[in-house]
């Protein structure tokens, strides 16, 4: 066999072992990051921590499993710079376009990413319209200003930009699924917010009959449900998500994926 072929089965040998190593360290950098801020959430976010206790304690033959793990981002570039660091084998299933609401000044977008064995992800950035940045460059810059007061004047421009400016990279919320629970997912809600005391984001809905605590897909296959996020030094930080994904009839599956409508008023849980 001649010692050319020999010399490039080796090389290719050699760069098919570098690019899987370069790959394992790249899933390992990521696990490892974010379990530090998962721990960091639980740390920072105690009615995550007192809903999973209560959950734990009134299902004990449960396990409370996380759904989706949120995290925002200031422009699209931050967005692609978070893809770029996730582990391999995470897969970019969709983006969400979020219709602009009344009280939102910019627009915007997320993509959701999918794991074989660990849980989604879900990344979404803010579209901050150009005629604004020069004002929103001198507040972030301007030293004499805390953070709290940096949170606040940002807060008049949008919620979430203020939100992402002060947090950044930081887990905005945990989503826990109660699908397999026994009780149904407003059963579950309800219960835990009077025996718990919670402070819940409420949903709008045109029907008097529905749950406040609850909001649902427009497939009517997804509820989700969230509290009003703790704060750290008066600003908002975290909060927790419940979800319940019913059977799609379709496809005898549990419904996959994100609704654009529910998303846009979960945003609102940090305000």
């Amino acid at each position: 066999m001649p010692s050319s072929y020999i010399s490039s089965v080796n090389n290719k040998q050699s760069f098919e072992t570098d690019i899987s190593l370069k790959k394992q360290l790249r899933s390992n950098r990521f696990r490892t990051e974010l379990t530090r801020k998962i721990h960091t959430y639980y740390k920072e976010t105690p009615t995550a921590k007192k809903c999973l206790n209560y959950l734990k304690k009134k299902y004990p033959y449960i396990m409370p499993q996380i759904d989706h793990i949120a995290f925002r981002s200031l422009s699209l570039k931050d967005a692609m710079d978070f893809d770029e660091i996730l582990d391999n084998d995470y897969l970019l299933i969709d983006s969400l376009d979020f219709p602009l609401k009344t009280t939102d000044k910019f627009y915007k977008k997320a993509y959701w990413y999918k794991h074989p064995i660990y849980s989604r992800l879900f990344s979404s950035y803010i579209k901050i319209d150009c005629q604004y940045n020069l004002e929103i460059k001198k507040i972030i810059e301007n030293e004499s200003l805390s953070d709290l007061e940096k949170y606040n004047q940002l807060k008049e421009i949008d919620q979430y930009l203020a939100w992402t400016v002060i947090w950044g990279k930081s887990i905005n919320h945990i989503a826990f699924d109660l699908s397999l629970y026994p009780d149904s997912f407003e059963i579950i809600i309800n219960e835990m917010v009077k025996d718990l005391n919670l402070k819940m984001n409420i949903y709008p809905s045109s029907d008097s009959k529905s749950n406040p605590y609850i909001i649902c897909s427009q497939d009517g296959l997804l509820e989700q449900s969230s509290t009003i996020s703790d704060s750290i030094n008066n600003i908002p930080k975290a909060y927790i998500e419940f979800v319940n994904r019913k059977i799609d009839p379709n496809t005898n599956q549990r419904r996959d994926g994100f609704d654009n409508i529910n998303a846009n008023h979960l945003f609102e849980s940090t305000k």
